[in-house]
């Protein structure tokens, strides 16, 4: 079934009493309104939820997320722009050279 609005995919949801997951109701969601590429998600969440969700920079460029001319250097700015912390928020994989010990 297509429906015109989120609230009238909400209504039907309700109506029905059906439940979904939170993935298939942003799926829903994104094709009635927004159609953004999402295509990356089934792969996004079987990473996140084995813990091992490591997304490469590629990644991040191909579904638009981030143009990263600059390479680790945006990486680095986003990083800090967020207040990430390291080994919290996320985590280093094969670094190719040594970080600076002075800040």
């Amino acid at each position: 079934m297509t429906y015109k609005s989120i609230e009238e995919y909400n209504t039907y949801l309700i109506n029905n009493q059906i439940n979904i997951n939170i993935i298939e109701f942003i799926k829903e969601i994104n094709k009635i309104k927004y159609k953004i590429d999402i295509s990356f998600i089934d792969e996004f969440i079987e990473l996140v939820s084995k813990d091992e969700c490591c997304i490469h920079h590629n990644m991040l460029q191909k579904y638009g997320i981030s143009n990263l001319k600059g390479g680790s250097k945006d990486i680095k700015r986003i990083l800090e722009q967020n207040e990430f912390i390291e080994n919290e928020d996320f985590q280093l994989s094969k670094v190719a050279e040594l970080r600076s010990q002075g800040g």
